[in-house]
């Protein structure tokens, strides 16, 4: 259930800092979540699309990822209400996990939106 952790991991990694985030950068960050979210959702009996798709968002959107690792960096946070948001689509995608949450392609497209949060 390492993918798990590090999907709960993604929404609350900035919880604790002190700074909000941008809200535009917020915002973004929020679309770009739901969509790797939907990404898991729609592809949960096939752990390769579901790869494939989640890597296509990040690849889509490294931009808005490189200001979220940047914000985390310097210890900003989301505001409540994103936060809220996120953990519960997280708690959405969960469930979409049971097939592929092992799968070792699956884990690799999520390896790649690392945050910077391990031990951080």
């Amino acid at each position: 259930m390492k993918l798990v952790a590090a999907a709960l991991l993604l929404s609350t990694s900035l919880a604790f800092a002190q700074e909000e985030v941008d809200a535009k950068d917020a915002q973004a960050w929020v679309e770009v979540f739901d969509k790797i979210v939907d990404s898991v959702v729609a592809n949960r009996a096939d752990c390769g699309k579901m790869a494939t798709s989640v890597a296509a968002v990040i690849d889509a959107n490294e931009p808005t990822i490189a200001k979220v690792r940047a914000a985390k960096l310097a210890g900003k946070k989301f505001p409540a209400s994103m936060q809220q948001h996120m953990v519960d689509n997280v708690r959405r995608m969960v469930g979409s996990l049971d097939k592929c949450g092992r799968d070792d392609k699956v884990a690799a497209a999520f390896a790649r939106l690392d945050l910077g949060g391990h031990g951080n």
